[in-house]
């Protein structure tokens, strides 16, 4: 599943419709969720993710419904399409696990969007990044411990944590 593609469709289906929008407020107010607008998602501009896929994921009650009970859902096509994605269970957690990880990566973009040259923090602030992404998943002793984590085995078995230890955030627990 695609989810950028899932999040780019919800737009495009409003968009252009205020008889659409107004029939999605209903469904906000019955599914009791927060009268927010649908965000767009630019895939070239990444950074949008996050934003959209938050609001997505608290929005997804009410497009749950609306798509569920739209009058296209048993016709081929996008409205069709959406409801069968936003009723697959792995796009709840996918938009819960990007929630939890996403902040991590848009801070690493971000901090290299200065107006000054950054070649000089550049290193550094990669083996932070990945310094962040491998206690998430490898034990702390072997992260601390390593010299060069490039040079760590992460995928080696013994050095990473089990199943129910791996960090994905407890909401998509």
């Amino acid at each position: 599943m695609k989810l950028d593609d899932l999040l780019v469709d919800i737009f495009y289906i409003f968009q252009h419709s205020s008889k659409r929008l107004k029939d999605y407020k209903e469904f906000q107010d019955f599914t009791e969720v927060e009268e927010e607008k649908i965000l767009k998602h630019c895939p070239t501009r990444w950074l949008s993710l996050e934003k959209v896929g938050n609001r997505t994921l608290s929005q997804l009650p009410a497009l749950k419904s609306y798509f569920a009970s739209h009058e296209d859902v048993e016709k081929p096509g996008k409205v069709k399409s959406i409801h069968e994605r936003l009723q697959d269970p792995m796009t709840e957690l996918v938009l819960r696990f990007m929630k939890y990880i996403l902040p991590i990566i848009n801070n690493f973009n971000t901090v290299l969007q200065a107006d000054k040259a950054k070649i000089g923090c550049l290193l550094p602030e990669m083996d932070r990044l990945l310094r962040k992404f491998l206690i998430k998943f490898v034990q702390m002793r072997h992260v601390k411990a390593a010299d060069e984590l490039r040079n760590l085995n992460f995928h080696n078995k013994d050095l990473q944590h089990g199943d129910d230890m791996i960090a994905i955030g407890l909401d998509t627990r």
